[in-house]
């Protein structure tokens, strides 16, 4: 196949703007942020798989989270400059925490190692206030100024204004409310 000069440059030229459009996408991703990645493994150096992660800026808001492969690794790809507390923690096993600090277009290498963990059990009790009242049956309401101005009203009646109250109703056979 003989392809022409000027076709043949063409096509060079097209796959150096996009080796180059890729070289710069890639080092313009590195240049603003961080990663960090790791192994997590148990005491006896076997990997631990599923172990859920998380790291945490505070400062700014941020949490981002991974889960460890069958080989144990765990990669956070793009994480901002700062200050994070990562933490890994899998059933079986003690949590762990450690503060690292990230800068930009750094790559942290962080090893983990999970101790056996002990049975706890705990018990939480918290007590709240309920939201509806118990020991009463009250009903109250409050009409503003401009509801007395603007609604209408048979008579202007100022009585007339507690039926926007909800439960409050009038009796039809002799006109009386009724709570």
């Amino acid at each position: 196949m003989n392809l022409p000069f000027g076709s043949l440059c063409r096509a060079v030229g097209i796959c150096l703007t996009i080796l180059l459009f890729h070289a710069c996408t890639s080092s313009a991703q590195r240049g603003t942020s961080g990663s960090i990645e790791g192994t997590i493994t148990d005491v006896q150096r076997g990997a631990v798989s599923g172990a859920k992660l998380s790291a945490v800026n505070s400062d700014i808001g941020l949490k981002f989270e991974s889960a460890s492969d069958e080989n144990g690794f765990f990669h956070f790809p793009v994480v901002p400059p700062g200050t994070y507390v990562v933490t890994a923690e899998k059933s079986g096993f003690s949590s762990y925490a450690v503060r690292v600090s990230v800068a930009v277009g750094s790559t942290i290498d962080l090893p983990i190692q999970l101790n056996v963990g002990t049975q706890a059990a705990s018990v939480t009790v918290t007590a709240e206030v309920p939201i509806v009242e118990l020991t009463r049956s009250s009903v109250q309401s409050s009409v503003g100024e401009l509801a007395v101005s603007d609604l209408p009203t048979l008579g202007r009646n100022f009585i007339n204004f507690t039926l926007l109250t909800p439960g409050v109703t009038t009796d039809v056979r002799g006109g009386d409310i009724s709570f």
